[in-house]
């Protein structure tokens, strides 16, 4: 198994992984903690997971986690108070989506899939909780290697989850399968950043990193190489590769999480390379992308002319519950292994989860779509550093 580790001399195109794991880090969680608890200890850890829940949290905000942009390497103390902080913090999250999953209808925790992300959560948490704070960089490295465990074994929650909620959706109206599950990858994102955060300031990625964020992102860079594994499965699906070419801000530089970024213009680019291809219009007009800095980020367009989207359908893209997954199980270019290895293809997640990805901190993704044209889609990005060249642009 692996972590996510973002290097910047790595293509994205290789998913971002480099850093191997044992392969049974994952199954330390599930071995340790999930061995039988009598009912009086159930019900203690059950209250535990009540009162940890109803604890503050602070947002996760990227000018907190590039506090130590100055600092290189990271000093004892403030890398071992960064310590502490992840492990409150990762707790409290857990316990949160464990009180979640636990309001949800009986017959839908039945499902297999989300009775298995209950069983990592519990065990996750009680993992968390028993964890005391660092008091020198020996017991940071024990925490560390904790974290990347629980990482691992977190790989694949949101996959399963997806699959869970699929099966389980005659039980739970619409509007609240949006709401949980919206709530649900908020928690999931949260907590493995921090733990990822917490393990790349204490295992530096690189130069141009702090912690899981690199300082110098380059939205045009990471999206031509989106497109390059984008064009590969499109070329094998309809034999034609989609131009996408920059209007303005191919020297936009931003501080943000790539793996994040990847996520969300790898799925806007299979949206758009498929409609352009079956719309015939993938060799007239090229996919447009425009990076325009603001005072506080950046907004990327991307524009296609694949003849936008039908009004019916419209309505319900950024909902969890809809999904097209009868009409596209046999559509290669839905199903791509993106983001940790994972795949959600025809389940009709991957514009909300998108959004989600886009809103996490504090951004936006919007779609206008102009039916029999084609569709503009403004994704929205915060940063507490942005450089490169900016001149008005109509958008």
């Amino acid at each position: 198994m692996v972590l996510v580790r973002m290097l910047a001399r790595r293509p994205v195109s290789t998913v971002l992984r480099c850093k191997q794991y044992s392969t049974d880090s994952a199954a330390v969680i599930e071995e340790r903690y999930q061995a039988h608890q009598s009912i009086d200890e159930k019900m203690a850890t059950g209250l535990l997971i009540q009162q940890r829940a109803m604890e503050p949290k602070r947002p996760l905000q990227l000018h907190r986690l590039v506090r130590f942009k100055d600092m290189n390497p990271v000093p004892e103390k403030a890398l071992l108070a960064n310590a502490r902080e992840a492990i409150g913090e990762i707790t409290v999250t857990l316990a949160q989506r464990l009180e979640a999953l636990r309001a949800l209808p009986y017959m839908v925790v039945l499902n297999p899939y989300i009775s298995r992300i209950y069983h990592i959560y519990y065990s996750s948490f009680r993992v968390m909780n028993s964890m005391s704070p660092p008091r020198n960089l020996e017991e940071n490295r024990n925490i560390v290697a904790i974290l990347e465990s629980l990482v691992d074994a977190h790989m694949h929650t949101i996959p399963t989850l997806a699959k869970g909620f699929s099966e389980a959706r005659k039980f739970l109206k619409p509007d609240h399968i949006d709401k949980v599950l919206h709530a649900n990858l908020q928690g999931r994102m949260a907590a493995r950043l921090l733990a990822e955060h917490h393990i790349a300031l204490s295992d530096p990625i690189g130069p141009n990193f702090v912690g899981s964020i690199q300082t110098d992102l380059n939205p045009a860079t990471l999206i031509k190489q989106c497109a390059e594994v984008v064009g590969d499965i499109c070329n094998l699906k309809y034999g034609v590769v989609p131009d996408v070419v920059f209007e303005l801000g191919e020297e936009v530089k931003i501080a943000y999480v790539p793996v994040h970024l990847e996520y969300i213009c790898t799925e806007l680019l299979k949206n758009s390379f498929r409609a352009v291809c079956e719309n015939n219009t993938a060799t007239k007009h090229p996919i447009v992308v425009t990076v325009i800095p603001t005072g506080n980020g950046v907004i990327i367009r991307f524009r296609d002319r694949g003849g936008g989207i039908l009004p019916e359908i419209e309505k319900n893209i950024f909902h969890f519950s809809y999904t097209t997954f009868e009409n596209d199980q046999e559509n290669p270019i839905g199903e791509l292994e993106i983001h940790s290895g994972s795949t959600i293809a025809g389940l009709g997640y991957g514009l909300p989860l998108s959004r989600s990805y886009a809103e996490f901190f504090g951004g936006k993704l919007q779609v206008q779509s102009y039916y029999g044209w084609g569709t503009d889609v403004y994704l929205t990005l915060k940063s507490p550093m942005v450089s490169g060249y900016h001149r008005e642009v109509q958008l």
